[in-house]
């Protein structure tokens, strides 16, 4: 009898030891990957003016509704007449609240290097800041996905802005 209570408070001992070595299974909401989201913007052109485009962004969903998240962008531009070229490169936040099921209001301030002429003809690096309203409409696409359309104003727009208004853009999620 000594034994099979011997052997039982083994078992029963090696148990808690086990237990108090696990870490505890809490849920804690939504898990991160479903309130993340991937996505940007693809934009060429080529003939005689050569422009592409690449924005990729990351979103995270605080709501149904609202969500935000950086970006960065990159563009490529080459004028032949002009023999001209350069690279455009910066970063963005962004901000989007659903009006309604694919309609979506859309703020974003995007901060762009890129060369800027001065008195003399030089090109010199400048960081140019836009910042940037509108709205768009989602088609979505699958369970996640979607593509994105948005016309945009941006509200600072200088001589030296990278964008006329209205700035048109279309874009993907996934």
């Amino acid at each position: 009898m000594v034994k099979l209570f011997s052997i039982a408070f083994i078992l029963l001992a090696a148990h808690s030891i086990k237990a108090q070595t696990m870490p505890p299974q809490v849920s804690t909401g939504t898990p991160l990957g479903q309130k993340l989201y991937f996505g940007g913007n693809f934009g060429a052109e080529f003939g005689r003016v050569t422009y592409v485009e690449l924005s990729p962004l990351v979103g995270y969903k605080f709501s149904e509704k609202f969500s935000a998240g950086p970006g960065i962008s990159y563009i490529y531009y080459r004028d032949r007449d002009y023999n001209y070229s350069t690279s455009v490169y910066g970063v963005r936040a962004f901000a989007r609240f659903f009006v309604l099921e694919n309609v979506f209001a859309h703020a974003e301030y995007e901060a762009l290097n890129l060369g800027v002429p001065d008195l003399y003809g030089d090109l010199n690096r400048q960081w140019i800041g836009s910042f940037l309203v509108g709205g768009g409409y989602k088609q979505s696409v699958g369970a996640s996905g979607g593509i994105t359309m948005m016309i945009l104003w941006n509200l600072n727009e200088t001589y030296y802005s990278p964008y006329q208004n209205p700035v048109i853009r279309m874009g993907f999620i996934f």
